[in-house]
């Protein structure tokens, strides 16, 4: 005989019979991020919204994502419920690494580069303000290529790329 667990994500119902589950719904009650009801049933105060996928993980399956989500809710979710990264499938990386994401990582990596190589006396010359309005000047570049003459250039530049 099955046995089911009853769960309750903001009030949002679910009924779940892994036993994987359970064993981490216990998990988490002992940590202070759940809570057991004297029914039995689990209460979390998360958002149920991607609950639906961390159910079909321990159904079993992979963990799909839809389009259209927060790439950092996702890997939180997937923190959270103690999802490794493999388990979400090729199909879904694009969601779960957002590009605009990575962009701006890269522009952070770029600006830690540029910090690194300017001389100590000259560090000392270079704002914050500085920083910023190159930090804007990228994430302008990034978000609307033809905007700026520094995306522009980037655009041609990629374009160019492919006839070489």
């Amino acid at each position: 005989m099955t046995c089911y667990s009853n769960i309750s994500l903001r009030g949002t119902q679910f009924i779940a019979s892994s036993i994987l589950l359970r064993d981490l719904l216990d998990k988490l009650s002992k940590e202070g991020h759940a809570e057991i009801k004297s029914n039995g049933d689990y209460f979390l105060d998360r958002n149920p919204v991607l609950f639906h996928y961390v159910l079909d993980y321990f159904s079993g399956r992979k963990f799909h994502l839809p389009k259209g989500i927060c790439a950092i809710e996702a890997r939180e979710e997937l923190e959270f419920w103690m999802i490794p990264v493999d388990a979400v499938p090729n199909c879904c990386y694009e969601v779960l690494f957002d590009d605009n994401l990575s962009s701006y990582e890269e522009i952070e990596k770029l600006e830690q580069h540029l910090t690194h190589w300017v001389l100590p006396e000259e560090r000392i010359v270079v704002s914050k303000s500085k920083l910023q309005n190159i930090r804007d000047t990228l994430n302008k570049a990034a978000a609307d290529p033809f905007s700026c003459l520094l995306g522009k250039e980037t655009d041609i530049s990629y374009i160019l790329s492919f006839y070489d």
